[in-house]
């Protein structure tokens, strides 16, 4: 059957140790450091016992302002590191290795509105590498009509006169319809379930009651 494995937790509720027993009683251990952003800025490679890992068993990270993920330096087999550092842009997310290998692991499209024509993801790499494509298309007045999936899944979005979306049929979450008030605001829904919810507003248009049908 399955063999143990226990997470420890800081004040915060995050994991700062995963210790893993295999079969032959072995236990492998990693272990995690947070910066005081509580962003984790170093992870160590699968340990043989629950030890202080050593300068060369650490991955480490750097981020940028907004909290991504600048560069990341991990130890490899022959005793050297590989660098890993990504640049982001409105365009695309590329990634350049130490090896001198780059790789594009997202790239947008747009058209001259600026609208988002398509997103392409990147993941992993060599034999393991996979590439999935979202593709969005937009009536004359710029409203998302549906997008189009590298399975070829449609998600449809249909609009009443005043561009306010009253439904979304999705080939995974069902078919989800929405109503409006003489302001614009959301009153009904009925998701793909059939459960319908009525909202109600005050004044100064704050949601003041939800009503489901599932509560009845």
């Amino acid at each position: 059957g399955a063999q143990p494995s226990k997470t420890y937790y800081d004040r915060a509720g995050r994991a700062i140790k995963q210790i893993n027993t295999g079969y032959n009683n072995q236990q492998s251990v990693v272990k995690t450091e947070y910066d005081q952003y509580g962003r984790a800025y170093r992870t160590s490679i699968a340990l043989d016992s629950d030890r202080a890992p050593s300068a060369d068993e650490w991955q480490t990270s750097t981020f940028d302002i907004l909290g991504r993920v600048l560069e990341t330096t991990s130890p490899s087999f022959n005793g050297s590191t590989l660098q890993v550092s990504t640049r982001y842009s409105y365009f695309s997310v590329i990634q350049t290795h130490s090896d001198g290998a780059t790789t594009i692991k997202k790239s947008k499209a747009y058209n001259v509105a600026g609208e988002l024509l398509g997103i392409t993801d990147n993941k992993g790499g060599g034999e393991q590498a996979t590439s999935s494509t979202i593709i969005y298309r937009y009536d004359a007045y710029g409203q998302l009509l549906y997008t189009t999936d590298s399975a070829v899944n449609q998600v449809k979005m249909e609009y009443d006169a005043l561009g306010n979306k009253i439904k979304t049929i999705d080939p995974d979450k069902g078919t989800w319809e929405y109503r409006y008030n003489a302001l614009g605001q959301l009153k009904w829904q009925k998701d793909a379930n059939g459960q319908v919810t009525w909202i109600n507003y005050d004044n100064l248009g704050r949601v003041t009651q939800r009503i489901s049908n599932a509560q009845s």
